[in-house]
């Protein structure tokens, strides 16, 4: 699972085994450890009670939920990406934006076997990756 920030946005990008894995298990998670001990995580969850995109961040792991029916539509289909903006206190929003990973044109030692090669048309741009 690949995660970019920029302020207030979000983007977390899946390859197929990640997309089939939160299918079964309804969670994944990914974790960095940093050298004087603690360890950041995030992770993307389906959620039965959830009736739109969330974020939370607590105990140092970051957590987007997506609801149920939305993640079976997208999981399923064609669809490449789920997107919400989720108001925040001081007016502003958090952007965020799930995607199937699609292989990357400039890497060409990259191996992009588990990547949604099959969704690339002549409309997307794998160089932006």
């Amino acid at each position: 699972m690949k995660l970019r920030t920029l302020t207030n946005s979000i983007r977390i990008r899946l390859r197929k085994s990640e997309l089939i894995s939160l299918q079964q298990e309804k969670v994944i998670e990914e974790k960095v450890s940093f050298p004087s001990g603690p360890v950041f995580s995030y992770a993307l969850a389906i959620s039965s009670s959830a009736d739109q995109l969330q974020a939370t961040y607590e105990n140092h792991q970051m957590r987007i939920s997506i609801p149920e029916s939305i993640a079976r539509q997208w999981m399923i289909t064609n669809e490449v990406g789920i997107n919400a903006d989720i108001p925040l206190p001081n007016g502003e929003a958090l952007s965020i934006l799930i995607e199937k990973d699609f292989p990357c044109n400039d890497r060409e030692d990259e191996d992009k076997s588990d990547t949604f090669w099959e969704l690339v048309s002549e409309d997307t741009n794998p160089k932006a990756c």
